[in-house]
């Protein structure tokens, strides 16, 4: 039976030793396909419309030959680590951010208003801060690039200019300031 024989060929894959053994990468790569080539034995063996008693046994033990390799793929998948996240480019608009920071610096500033005449003595001392608002004002991000600054992103950016009427984004490889297309 071909499929029996593939099916070996799948498994004989999957053996190796410790002196042989594939890097985490290899591994993962070599366990996807040896994976997708047993869903194709599988479905191959749902084909098979011979009845007979020794091609049904024969197609049994094909079947538990691949749940074995199944197994064994299980076995060896928990050993590496899994594969770190692709890494996909955020596309951050700096006005928009910058718009909300400044929404939430005036809403933390609203909100410590409401106590300011309690706290700083009223009318006499003029509504002014205390000092502990003014050291949570000063933490306060301002814009979006003092966020990066502060936080130390180290993230490759690239300007882009939105185009005001259709919204497109367009960039200039090479260049460090966002320019339309003529």
């Amino acid at each position: 039976m071909k499929i029996e024989h593939n099916a070996h060929d799948s498994a004989a894959m999957l053996d190796f030793d410790d002196s042989n053994h594939p890097s985490d990468d290899a591994l993962r790569l070599l366990l996807d396909s040896v994976c997708r080539r047993i869903d194709l034995h599988q479905q191959s063996l749902k084909h098979i419309l011979n009845q007979t008693e020794s091609v049904v046994i024969h197609k049994q033990w094909v079947i538990e030959l691949l749940h074995n390799i199944q197994s064994k793929i299980t076995q060896l998948g928990a050993l590496i680590p899994p594969a770190p996240p692709a890494k996909e480019p955020v596309m951050i608009a700096s006005e928009p951010c910058n718009l909300i920071i400044d929404v939430m610096t005036m809403v933390v500033k609203m909100a410590m208003a409401m106590n300011l005449s309690q706290q700083a003595g009223g009318a006499e001392t003029g509504h002014e801060y205390t000092d502990n608002q003014k050291a949570v004002f000063y933490q306060l991000p301002m814009s979006l690039y003092s966020i990066i600054k502060q936080f130390n992103f180290d993230g490759q950016t690239m300007p882009y200019a939105a185009c005001p009427d259709c919204n497109y984004t367009h960039h200039e490889p090479g260049s460090t300031t966002p320019t339309y297309p003529k």
